[in-house]
């Protein structure tokens, strides 16, 4: 009865298991209260793009540019779907990205009729400031971030207004 019980995440045990995730619900759902335009529409629409969005890498690995530049391809989830990302910035390592939540600077540009989408700025998000993100929580929320024994109380920014929730 005095056993302590260790807590096994779900999705960091998935991925460690199959190398990839196979259920994304819990995070799409996330992202779908951090994303404020759908970025499969600005893409399919080849719109310009100079702002942040928030995903979730699914798998990370090295490439190489026809010219030899090195850059790491993330596969990446958000509500609105699959896509694969590229980043041209030696400080992250592609191991340190996986099974992250990140906030994304995006730009893209069309050369020569090939439309370039590509992260200008990246941000790795742990629950604690994923959460911090967030304007608007329901308790499944609360709840799926029960995993963090460091986090007591969590505020939530809205405008002009900021609500603190303590979680003890």
């Amino acid at each position: 009865m005095n056993k302590k019980i260790i807590k096994i995440d779900q999705i960091d045990a998935e991925f460690e298991s199959y190398g990839f995730l196979y259920s994304q619900k819990k995070q799409t759902s996330l992202l779908s209260k951090l994303n404020l335009n759908s970025f499969k529409e600005k893409i399919d629409n080849k719109s310009e793009i100079f702002e942040d969005f928030y995903f979730y890498v699914i798998k990370s690995q090295y490439k190489t540019t026809k010219n030899g530049k090195r850059y790491i391809l993330l596969n990446v989830i958000n509500e609105s779907g699959y896509f694969d990302l590229r980043l041209f910035d030696d400080k992250f390592d592609m191991k340190s990205l996986q099974a992250n939540f990140i906030k994304t600077k995006i730009k893209s540009s069309i050369k020569n009729d090939f439309y370039n989408v590509n992260i200008e700025k990246i941000e790795i998000l742990k629950d604690d400031g994923l959460i911090n993100q967030i304007s608007y929580l329901s308790f499944q929320d609360l709840f799926d971030f029960d995993k963090n024994d460091s986090l007591n109380e969590v505020k939530i920014n809205k405008i002009d207004k900021i609500l603190t929730i303590s979680l003890n």
